[in-house]
């Protein structure tokens, strides 16, 4: 079984792309909602971020995500502690999920696969990518957030040109490149390489 990183930046439609590679029955595990769920269940995560920022980072029971964005968005080291924490919580969640698939290949999706480290695990990446002015415009809508604070997400990512290096692909989600012949293209040189 090869597991395969997929990434991009917020906004740059890797979801999408991901509903895409599961269609072609390729599983596909989404560290964004696994890694909420955990946090909401996980009680050394529940213990120690209220250790750091308060019992009020929790509401009945589930993080406190506004609070919490608000922390660690404009304060690396917080930022950082939480990604420490939570990662390889995630990554154990990741493992157990694996070991149940009954597959040639899987994908693990994350917008931060090269920073929280998880692409060393990843046989292949591949990299979305989108216009700076399309993301913004597509998370601000998906999310309800304003350009600052959407930019202020983005700054807390890693670049495109960065993600590249780590990249065997790149796909193109810009509304003009069709992504249905990238994918296609990407599986047909994965099962060549398998």
């Amino acid at each position: 079984m090869i597991t395969i990183g997929l990434t991009g930046g917020i906004g740059s439609g890797k979801s999408y792309v991901a509903r895409q590679f599961a269609e072609l029955d390729i599983p596909c595990y989404n560290c964004d909602i696994r890694s909420k769920i955990i946090m909401d269940t996980d009680y050394r995560i529940e213990e120690s971020l209220r250790q750091r920022f308060g019992s009020g980072i929790y509401t009945d029971g589930c993080v406190n995500r506004k609070m919490l964005a608000e922390k660690i968005f404009s304060n690396e080291a917080d930022l950082q502690w939480v990604n420490n924490l939570v990662h390889p919580i995630v990554y154990e969640d990741f493992e157990e999920w694996r070991k149940m698939r009954q597959a040639d290949a899987v994908l693990i999706e994350s917008a931060i696969l090269v920073e929280s480290g998880f692409y060393r695990f990843c046989d292949k990446i591949i990299v979305v990518e989108a216009p700076i002015g399309l993301r913004i415009s597509r998370v601000m809508q998906r999310d309800g957030l304003t350009e600052e604070q959407v930019r202020q997400r983005i700054s807390a990512q890693t670049t495109d040109e960065e993600r590249r290096k780590f990249a065997d692909f790149v796909i193109v989600n810009d509304e003009m490149n069709n992504i249905a012949t990238q994918i296609d293209k990407v599986v047909s040189m994965l099962h060549n390489k398998q």
